[in-house]
């Protein structure tokens, strides 16, 4: 019987050799592996599917985790992620129960209707789901006495989950101007115009500005997120265009006073449109009027003349002394602009001015020597900064805090008909 050859002590070292180079070459694919952050599969795993064993690199370049090491984080960040699928689950849970518990609004057939504009209506941002004003309906005849509004304060709904309101855009006509003018209005996030009444903040810009100044500034984002946090009352913010593109025929810049100016069309044109499209507070302890550099002059006429529109009043770096006024005599004074001490006295007031404004500081400094010799109170400040967008900007805070101060107890206001 012939026997097999007896392999051969070199025949013996290639089969080592062969066998040696295999474990190497998985060696290598797995150190690639690692080294690439690839996950292994192992042999009958369906690929791409979640395995215990996927190996990571280590948080230190150049080294390795070793395979327990490997199995304990995979299982460490399991428990991790099935404890966060725990907690989103409750939480979405609780999220649904409270939705469960908030009212759906509801708008009473007829009595309003959503707000139109001469020209363009819709909002300047995307809308917020259910904060559409509503308009009136018309009245059967204009001698119809408004409805009339019980004071009652109230909280901030609880379950408003809304993180900003909206911003529409109105095409105001005006006889008393001759033109339409854009007005751009903020809205507080929950808005309801059926069954709540809002103050309102109507702010004017200055002459060298286009439209939506105030909206740059970062006055209205900032005063919407204080809103939603329950930080600041829901308030209306008006923000009135300029007709500077007018040229010698500018109201805004060539006019002062009467029906024909730019207070004509505050109060004449803007003040019911807002009250009557988007429930703002008929009462002067409900409305707040200011103003930058011209619009800051402007700001201070209306309301010295109409303490019984306005509460409260702000001029920030204002144009108010006579060698920046057309036609204004030497001896110029804004407190001429009111009837009467009396009427200043039923006003709030805010002055101020950046210390390196090489053009308004000394008008807010003069009237507020000019209102306490008469005993009218005055807030007035001086910050830092020039004539510029970026000291207006820096003062958005202070601003919100004087105009809102008087709001917090009564915003938003139950409409009782």
């Amino acid at each position: 019987m012939m026997r097999a050859p007896r392999p051969s002590r070199i025949a013996s070292l290639l089969y080592l050799a062969v066998a040696v180079a295999l474990i190497g070459g998985v060696v290598v694919v797995i150190v690639a592996a690692l080294r690439l952050n690839l996950p292994v599969t192992p042999v009958g795993a369906a690929p791409g599917s979640m395995v215990a064993v996927t190996l990571l690199p280590s948080r230190i370049p150049g080294t390795l985790v070793s395979p327990l090491t490997v199995t304990a984080v995979a299982r460490e960040g399991e428990e991790r992620r099935a404890s966060r699928m725990a907690t989103s689950v409750a939480r979405a849970s609780a999220t649904a129960a409270a939705s469960a518990l908030t009212p759906t609004p509801t708008r009473r057939s007829g009595a309003r209707a959503q707000p139109t504009s001469t020209v363009d209506a819709t909002p300047t941002r995307p809308q917020i789901a259910d904060a559409t004003p509503a308009a009136p309906a018309t009245p059967a005849s204009t001698a119809q006495r408004a409805p009339t509004l019980t004071v009652v304060p109230q909280a901030a709904s609880p379950l408003c989950r809304q993180t900003e309101g909206s911003i529409f855009r109105e095409i105001v006509a005006s006889a008393g101007l001759n033109d339409s003018i854009p007005v751009l209005i903020a809205v507080p996030p929950c808005f309801d115009p059926v069954n709540q009444r809002y103050p309102a903040l109507y702010l004017l810009q200055g002459s060298a500005d286009i439209e939506g100044q105030w909206e740059r500034l970062g006055l209205v984002t900032r005063a919407q997120k204080l809103m939603a946090a329950g930080e600041m009352p829901s308030f209306l913010i008006v923000m009135p265009n300029n007709d500077i593109d007018r040229g010698n025929r500018s109201k805004f810049l060539n006019s002062s006073e009467g029906s024909s100016s730019w207070e004509g069309f505050i109060v004449n044109d803007v003040v019911p449109m807002v009250d009557s499209k988007y429930a703002g507070w008929s009462d002067p302890a409900g409305r707040a009027i200011g103003g930058i550099s011209r619009g800051g002059y402007w700001s201070l006429e209306i309301a010295f003349r109409n303490p019984k529109i306005f509460g409260s009043v702000g001029a920030h770096s204002p144009v108010i002394t006579a060698e920046y006024l057309v036609g204004a005599p030497d001896n110029f004074r804004m407190t001429m602009m009111a009837r009467s001490p009396g009427d200043l006295k039923q006003l709030r007031i805010w002055l101020d001015v950046g210390d390196r404004d090489m053009y308004t500081v000394e008008g807010p400094d003069d009237l507020t020597e000019s209102l306490l010799a008469i005993g009218v109170k005055a807030q007035f400040t001086i910050g830092s900064g020039a004539h510029d967008d970026a000291y207006w900007a820096s003062r958005v805070d202070d601003y919100l805090a004087f105009y809102a101060g008087p709001w917090f107890d009564l915003a938003p206001i139950a409409a009782k008909r």
